[in-house]
């Protein structure tokens, strides 16, 4: 899909969005509102699959083509326009009530929406292979499980299962944002404090990360444990309102990933019973797509150095060099190394020393004097190559041995 293309899609849905709630009221004033509103998401709809059909140096005849030239030139690409004669009705309403001041009638307004919705629906499936439901900006994500989440619950959202797109997208903003507030890994007995490095739950309140606090829960759901301080913090860093992130919690059931594909459901509506309906599932999805898209914004804008994809950077001596325990030549070196040794470089440093020379961090394979450990030696004595990164062969596939007959 072009980018271009799928930019207006967006813009034309959430148009199309408005436009359905003014064609559905009572009053002509706001049905007159929403059927330009319609008229304009319409088009750009149909706009939208022109830009994907056309070549290159026709996109520049779109921007003064009228209604009726976008319907036919859809026809000339082999796109079936439904209900065009209710459409160009339409654009001409459009035209008397936004020249003229005229007003659209209830009635009318509906009609129009009804054939809209129908026309825009196969246009779009025929060129995009989907229908307008369908039309999410979970596209713009980079892959993640949050994503994986939201395309699921988008096909949902597609076949009408409205309750299973609001579970869908809970357990995206939960893959993406809750799982740093869930202890339930804590409830794991563990007597060596670094096995805890792996257990989500680090930015839960510390009263809660402990084996004692988990073990002392028995719904599952209240082991998801907010700060809301913190979260308020984080979402405020990649541009986020916590209001926007509070509703899509007041309108999902509460989930938790025990361990991984084990998933728990609940619900905390004790004000008013929870029910699943196209608007609260719509909503959601756009919602919980931008918060995810805000986020993979900001972790893109951290500018760090590495080697390029596939490729890593050689380190060996060039020259002998005395190796060191510690950032200081004072102390005594623990071994010699000699030029060719291959080592890990980690980073670059002065001694404490005045006037000293530059020392390097490094990480020494194979010497029998410093086995597996972190050592200082001289930094001139460091020569690094780029090269390609060995693949690993995938490992050989046995055939289980044949079954004994007895």
């Amino acid at each position: 899909m072009k980018r271009e293309a799928f930019h207006s899609l967006l813009t034309a849905k959430t148009l199309f969005g408005q436009a359905e709630k003014f064609c559905q009221s009572s009053n002509e004033h706001y049905t007159s509102a929403g059927v330009v509103l319609l008229q304009d998401a319409v088009e750009l709809f149909f706009l939208a699959c022109l830009l994907e059909k056309a070549d290159g140096g026709e996109d520049h005849k779109l921007e003064k083509a009228s209604f009726p030239e976008i319907i036919t030139k859809l026809r000339q690409l082999g796109v079936d326009v439904a209900k065009s004669v209710v459409l160009n009705a339409m654009n001409k309403t459009r035209v008397v009530v936004k020249h003229y001041g005229q007003v659209c009638a209830p009635a009318a307004a509906m009609t129009y929406l009804d054939a809209a919705r129908a026309s825009v629906d196969l246009a779009v499936r025929q060129v995009f292979g989907m229908g307008i439901t369908g039309v999410m900006s979970t596209a713009l994500l980079d892959n993640s499980k949050g994503k994986d989440h939201l395309n699921i619950a988008t096909e949902a959202f597609d076949r009408a299962d409205y309750s299973a797109a609001l579970v869908g997208a809970r357990q995206a903003l939960f893959a993406e944002f809750e799982h740093e507030y869930f202890v339930g890994d804590y409830r794991k007995k563990t007597s060596n404090v670094w096995d805890t490095w792996a257990f989500r739950g680090k930015k839960a309140p510390a009263r809660a990360r402990s084996h004692e606090f988990a073990i002392q829960v028995t719904d599952p759901i209240d082991l998801l444990v907010v700060d809301i301080e913190q979260l308020r913090f984080d979402l405020l860093e990649i541009g986020a309102s916590i209001q926007d992130f509070m509703n899509v919690q007041n309108r999902t059931p509460w989930v938790v990933e025990l361990s991984p594909g084990d998933w728990r459901l609940g619900l905390r509506d004790m004000a008013e019973p929870w029910a699943a309906d196209r608007s609260a599932a719509e909503y959601c999805l756009d919602q919980v797509a931008t918060l995810i898209q805000k986020k993979q914004a900001h972790a893109r804008s951290l500018r760090s150095y590495q080697a390029p994809a596939g490729k890593h950077w050689q380190c060996t001596l060039v020259a002998a060099s005395p190796a060191f325990a510690s950032a200081s030549r004072r102390d005594p070196p623990l071994c010699q190394l000699l030029a060719g040794q291959s080592v890990w470089y980690a980073q670059m440093t002065y001694p404490f020393e005045p006037a000293g020379a530059a020392l390097a961090k490094v990480f020494v394979f194979d010497h029998p004097s410093i086995p597996l450990t972190t050592a200082y030696v001289d930094y001139s004595a460091i020569h690094r190559v780029l090269v390609d990164t060995p693949k690993v062969p995938p490992p050989p596939v046995v055939a289980p041995p044949p079954p004994v007959v007895r």
